[in-house]
């Protein structure tokens, strides 16, 4: 009881680490992909890069963050359609200042979460944490679920079928009462985001 953190940690460590995680819903729903100023010197340390220039859409909630596109090879507006962001790597802008993915930043973050250190927290074996984690990452990667579900997203794009990663969780007051508990359930939507299983059929609902 109590330790419920740990072993998400180890769950998204043995995602990452496996190449498990769904990459298209990372990038797409995520900020992932979003460049973080990686500068200690810079008064703008640890916040998401933005284009000054481009135009914020809604200044509550500016949309000129960048990604690092693969095809262009250089920063791009998030979002910007044709781009594909980088979701590892170390980059630098057109000033110098140096920047990376959002997701690199979390791999690094997880990297000492191993599943033998959450062993040594929880009580469950390292065997056990990494046959979960596989379970979970290999059943949203290849039992989607296709339903022939029209929708809109919210950039306007029309789709004609709903995709699901048949993975869910269910966590409320037990996790959250406990101290550190925003944390736990914190840690529990980084790992429903990356088996991309967030507001799709199968997996959990907003």
């Amino acid at each position: 009881p109590g330790t419920d953190g740990a072993l998400l940690l180890a769950f998204v460590h043995e995602i990452i680490e496996r190449g498990l995680y769904d990459r298209d819903f990372v990038a797409r729903y995520t900020n992932g992909g979003q460049l973080v100023i990686a500068d200690p010197r810079s008064p703008q340390h640890g916040l998401l890069a933005e284009d000054a220039d481009a135009d914020p859409v809604n200044p509550q909630y500016p949309q000129n963050k960048l990604w690092w596109d693969r095809h262009s090879g250089r920063a791009v507006l998030s979002h910007t359609p044709g781009a594909d962001p980088f979701l590892f790597g170390d980059f630098r802008l057109a000033d110098g200042t140096r920047v990376q993915p959002a997701f690199q930043l979390l791999a690094d973050r997880v990297r000492p979460h191993t599943p033998e250190w959450a062993e040594g927290i929880t009580g469950i074996p390292a065997a056990t944490i990494r046959r979960l984690a596989q379970e979970m990452g290999v059943t949203a990667r290849d039992e989607k679920i296709e339903l022939p579900i029209a929708w809109t997203d919210c950039w306007g794009g029309e789709h004609q079928t709903v995709t699901g990663n048949p993975v869910a969780f269910h966590a409320m007051r037990g996790l959250a009462a406990h101290s550190n508990g925003f944390h736990t359930v914190r840690t529990l939507a980084i790992l429903m985001s990356l088996l991309g299983t967030i507001d799709r059929p199968g997996g959990f609902r907003h």
